[in-house]
């Protein structure tokens, strides 16, 4: 399934406690500190970016990953 082919741009849902909505590159920092929390990625498959630099590379991937559907 071609998700941007179906939704268009990223959607974006808000509702009083919560805003989801796409990664952008200014977020890398906050999902490397969020990751690095033994607490966060004890029980999934992922440790989550090893750094910074790899932070930036998985949000590019997660983009690119959605615009080609």
């Amino acid at each position: 399934m071609n998700f941007s082919k179906l939704l268009g741009t990223f959607p974006t849902v808000q509702t009083k406690s919560i805003i989801l909505r796409k990664l952008e590159l200014e977020d890398a920092p906050t999902l490397f500190n969020y990751y690095s929390n033994e607490k966060v990625y004890r029980h999934l498959d992922w440790n989550g970016p090893e750094s910074l630099e790899r932070s930036y590379e998985v949000i590019n991937t997660w983009n690119e990953g959605y615009d080609e559907g």
